[in-house]
């Protein structure tokens, strides 16, 4: 603020007041050591001193014009209508937050539910023989296995995608369920519960829904046909597991979906209501690609990084379309 100039008269003061608000100039009034000494005037907007300092010029040399007669009227109007406007943005923050609070998140709340109840039936993971896990698994052929399929090259397509082919469409989501161990379940959910919850509470069950099913489809698959080579994930018969199997399991694919929808949304909309902190971008960022490092197998094992950064880019490019289109 800066001092605009001093006034002797509250009459005069509030006629100044009035006629520098209805020029868009806001201004704060200070008695000078008690109301009977003046007032001071700031302007509250210092790049507006010049044209303040002009009509505090004009308006000292006949303070009792009629046209500051009328400001008092226009300047009463616009104080009530700004009045108002802060009342209804008030009211439209209470609603959000409440609906935020209010809302039960039933989808989300629902795959977490699915999850923990794969998890018991499977038996953390690793009965792989359960009925649970074959029906779930991406590729599981029970024995006897065919012969011509145990020689078959396991990075063919005709092998990878054995019961898809047989119209088994539902292997391309639910080998999302399934979790290995504890910490596995834990993490994915933890990420799931937020990030879910906050798009299912903006933009409803069906659009989660449905990024759900497009990050998990389409990570499942790039995971589970790219050459081993290169970090993909074939099928094949182990020694203490008679079934021809993949073992690919988890929601990472789609947690990473579901963050990165939330990340590019609070970029590109900044009215979306969605928000993520910088430290949760940096961590899932930080952990996506120590996981591609040889270090992480020694700590978490065999990790889907196709699943990871596909789903990544499917939720980013999910949440960039909308931009995209305008």
């Amino acid at each position: 603020m800066r001092l605009l100039g001093e006034i002797d008269s509250s009459d005069h003061t509030t006629r100044l007041v009035a006629w520098l608000m209805t020029k868009g100039i806001k201004v704060k009034v200070e008695p000078i050591g008690g109301e009977e000494q003046g007032y001071e005037v700031w302007v509250r907007d210092e790049d507006l001193l010049d044209e303040a300092k002009t009509e505090f010029a004009d308006f000292l040399t006949n303070p009792t014009a009629g046209k500051y007669d009328e400001a008092i009227k226009e300047a009463d109007a616009i104080a009530r209508e700004e009045a108002l406007q802060r009342k209804r943005m008030q009211k439209n923050i209470v609603k959000v937050q409440s609906g935020q609070v209010q809302k039960k998140s039933p989808l989300t709340v629902l795959l977490i539910a699915l999850c923990a109840i794969v998890f018991l039936l499977t038996e953390f993971g690793e009965s792989h023989d359960s009925v649970a896990y074959q029906a779930l698994q991406f590729v599981s052929i029970a024995p006897p296995v065919p012969n011509e399929l145990l020689a078959a090259d396991r990075d063919s397509l005709g092998v990878r995608l054995t019961n898809v082919k047989k119209g088994e469409l539902w292997r391309l989501v639910t080998p999302v369920f399934i979790h290995y161990g504890v910490f596995h379940i834990l993490f994915n959910m933890m990420w799931l519960h937020q990030f879910g919850r906050m798009i299912e509470n903006r933009y409803g069950a069906l659009s989660l829904g449905m990024l759900v099913l497009a990050a998990a489809i389409i990570s499942n698959f790039v995971q589970c046909t790219v050459p081993e080579a290169i970090g993909g994930i074939a099928p094949r018969a182990y020694i203490n597991n008679p079934y021809f199997q993949t073992h690919l399991g988890g929601m990472s694919g789609v947690v990473y979906g579901l963050f990165g929808f939330i990340w590019i949304r609070s970029q590109v909309d900044r009215s979306s209501g969605m928000f993520i902190t910088q430290g949760t971008v940096t961590i899932l960022l930080v952990w996506l690609f120590f996981c591609m490092t040889p270090f992480s197998a020694g700590l978490v094992g065999s990790v889907a990084n196709w699943a990871h950064g596909i789903g990544l880019l499917v939720g980013m490019a999910v949440g960039y379309w909308p931009a995209i289109k305008k």
